[in-house]
């Protein structure tokens, strides 16, 4: 569990970028599947898809930034939060294009954050015991 520095550590910093990429789409679409599984065996309306995009939010932003997190000791928060970038990253793109309103973006971006912190401190309380 390697400290940051800035002193030769660009292959830490490539596996923590592909470790990022790899969990946020693994936890994106799995977390898809599982919701849209749901919502066909329980012929849930469709109107409901949207504000269960916020809990696949929430649940990737926790999940890709906990699991970015483990191969640091330090510098928890900062981690968690470029580990989600890639999520942030992927809203914007799918807003713009599918369309979507700007209020609900900002709101998901949002949730992705908090949840990003959420695991950061997650992972500190954790340490501490």
């Amino acid at each position: 569990m390697p400290k940051i520095s800035a002193t030769n550590n660009k292959s830490l910093f490539i596996k923590f970028v592909i470790k990022s990429l790899l969990s946020s789409a693994l936890c994106v679409v799995l977390l898809s599947l599982l919701s849209s599984a749901v919502f066909l065996k329980l012929d849930i309306d469709l109107k409901y898809a949207e504000y269960v995009s916020f809990v696949i939010c929430a649940a990737a932003s926790f999940a890709t930034a906990y699991a970015c997190m483990i191969d640091f000791k330090s510098n928890y928060l900062l981690m968690s939060v470029l580990s989600s970038s890639i999520l942030v990253i992927f809203t914007i793109i799918n807003s713009v294009v599918n369309k979507n309103s700007l209020a609900m973006t900002i709101i998901r971006i949002a949730v992705i954050l908090l949840s990003a912190i959420l695991a950061a401190l997650f992972k500190t309380v954790r340490k501490r015991r």
